[in-house]
């Protein structure tokens, strides 16, 4: 799992995103420019995003459990 900064970064200074002339330094529009290349820009495209939410959820538990007791 990566996060967007994670998946970004390699691509940035290995020189494939400039070589791809996407030269946008914020990474929610090197986003968009990566969907869109992908596309053709063509079509619909929808994005679905996952949200790994363990931590949290284990977090939440352990209040819970705090204020039960």
């Amino acid at each position: 799992r990566l996060t967007l900064k994670e998946l970004v970064r390699p691509m940035r200074y290995s020189g494939h995103l400039e070589a791809q002339g996407i030269t946008e330094r914020d990474q929610f529009e090197v986003l968009e420019k990566l969907v869109e290349h992908l596309t053709n820009g063509d079509g619909t495209v929808k994005l679905y995003y996952i949200v790994d939410r363990r931590d949290f959820l284990e977090k939440v538990k352990t209040v819970y459990a705090r204020y039960a007791a």
